[in-house]
């Protein structure tokens, strides 16, 4: 009886050991699980048991150059299928990179792994979870003996800690999610605030796991000082179609957004657009003002108009500034942001039919005046690169002089509709 529970324990541990090896996950439950400072570094790496998501534990480094870094060699990382970290952490500190790097084996400059730098928030005061995809990493393969995270770049004197209270080398990352152009749009994928971007000095951007509308997380925007400019975010995702959408395509952008201020304040949604890998010349633009004072969610629609045919797209929003507006944020404003959705409606201006006939622009490029022929009533209207109304005026001649001779030079949009049919012409100004 003693023999047979014997040989069951000892199965039992080889089974543990066998899945503990296989999916390589450090939680700092007990101890630095074999994590110490690492790459020459001076800077003290402790283990906290209170610290970590469940106040279960978690790794502290303790940052006292800007090459602070932690690591685990010898790694033993099986990199031929593990390709994506999972990394749960809070970060004190000013850094604002993770920079990854290592070798297999440790010793051998020419297997060495580079330098891949991964964003993150700085200052912060909560755990967030990112995935890094390592997939692409030259020499990510094999066996990986030393591997090592760097917290670099803005260090100061007597900043705080990096936690690390998870990392996971997984062969996968959970699937992105989308809503039609927008990559993430409930932030609660695996992407993080990595595929965003547009810092500025007076605010900073992060993930939030304690306030969102739906799901688990939303994306939260702080004013530390009064801001001097709008605080825009471009996303790296262009969502590309293999058909084209047609002038005059309706696209339209809703997302929730919620603010500890009393106050209205404004919001904007803009897309670029692309045509064949090249960027059309006006990129539609629409502000929103919002209306809750309460504290609570509101959803924000944004009605955009393309005025060119375009098969690629990108999303970019964000929070307005003008000089003197009430609607300004100021130090201490927060703002989250939650469930954005997107959809696009194709215009049908593209048929033959739906196209208005019998139109002239001339000349063109033009200098003061532009000559337009058009059918008697037509509706005219001039669009600017941003995608504003800069002109507007109606057709009482068959020929309308527009004049043209205040505006700056460059690129603009004509569009003129007359009887449900319409016709977009581009023009220069010079």
């Amino acid at each position: 009886m003693i023999k047979n529970l014997l040989r069951k324990n000892v199965f039992l541990l080889l089974v543990f050991c066998a899945f503990a090896l296989n999916a390589q996950t450090y939680t700092f439950s007990s101890g630095l699980e074999g994590w110490s400072s690492a790459y020459g570094s001076a800077d003290p790496v402790s283990h906290s048991t209170t610290e970590g998501v469940n106040g279960d534990g978690a790794l502290v480094l303790t940052r006292v150059n800007n090459n602070s870094n932690f690591g685990l060699n010898p790694a033993g990382i099986d990199a031929s299928t593990k390709k994506f970290i999972k990394i749960r952490f809070k970060n004190e500190t000013n850094g604002t990179q993770l920079r990854v790097q290592g070798a297999q084996p440790a010793d051998n400059s020419d297997l060495k792994i580079p330098n891949t730098i991964f964003n993150i928030t700085p200052n912060s005061s909560e755990y967030v979870t990112m995935y890094l995809d390592m997939s692409a990493v030259t020499n990510w393969d094999n066996t990986i003996d030393n591997f090592d995270v760097l917290i670099r770049a803005n260090y100061a004197d007597g900043e705080g800690n990096f936690y690390l209270d998870e990392i996971e080398f997984q062969n996968s990352a959970p699937a992105k999610t989308y809503s039609e152009f927008i990559l993430n749009p409930s932030f609660d994928g695996p992407t993080g605030v990595s595929h965003l971007s547009g810092n500025v000095t007076f605010a900073t951007r992060s993930i939030t796991s304690t306030v969102f509308h739906d799901g688990t997380q939303s994306l939260k925007k702080e004013y530390t000082a009064n801001p001097d400019k709008p605080f825009w975010t471009f996303t790296s995702y262009e969502k590309k179609y293999t058909t084209k959408f047609p002038a005059n395509s309706d696209i339209q952008i809703k997302m929730w957004v919620k603010s500890n201020r009393t106050t209205p304040y404004s919001v904007s949604s803009r897309v670029k657009t692309t045509d064949g890998g090249v960027d059309t010349a006006t990129k539609p633009i629409a502000s929103v003002t919002t209306t809750n004072t309460s504290g609570d969610w509101e959803e924000l629609t944004f009605d955009l108009k393309n005025v060119e045919e375009f098969d690629g797209i990108l999303f970019w929003f964000a929070l307005d500034h003008i000089d003197g507006a009430a609607t300004n944020l100021v130090a201490g404003d927060i703002v989250y942001f939650d469930q954005m959705t997107a959809t696009i409606t194709a215009a049908t201006a593209n048929l033959e039919s739906n196209i208005l006939q019998g139109v002239s622009v001339y000349p063109n490029p033009a200098n003061d005046i532009l000559n337009i022929k058009s059918p008697i009533n037509s509706e005219i209207s001039l669009f600017n690169i941003l995608g504003a109304k800069v002109k507007s005026a109606k057709n009482n001649s068959d020929i309308l002089q527009l004049s043209v001779s205040d505006l700056p030079r460059g690129v603009y949009m004509l569009k003129i509709f007359s009887e449900n049919k319409s016709k977009t012409t581009k023009v220069v100004i010079k």
